[in-house]
């Protein structure tokens, strides 16, 4: 299995499990290895189908996956502005 597809298995079980604390770094993880804002939100949708996720759990991954999104983007921005023209 793919570093990406393990990160992404990894985020599914936290929101499965309703572990909210593990959602940072399972996020964090996946883009590092190259997981897709669109990746992580159907990875949302796997794990809402397989169990019963209170709606605080899946705001907050939601909102932990467009704010690493958000970085991940900034972060690509800045090192295009970095490199030589």
């Amino acid at each position: 299995m793919s570093e990406r597809n393990t990160c992404l298995k990894a985020f599914i079980e936290a929101l499965a499990a309703d572990q909210p604390h593990l959602f940072e770094q399972a996020v964090k993880a996946a883009y590092k290895v190259g997981a897709s804002r669109e990746d992580l939100l159907a990875a949302v949708e796997i794990a809402r189908r397989r169990a019963e996720i209170p709606a605080a759990t899946l705001s907050h991954a939601y909102a932990t996956v467009h704010a690493w999104h958000w970085l991940a983007a900034r972060r690509m921005e800045h090192r295009r502005n970095l490199m030589p023209a």
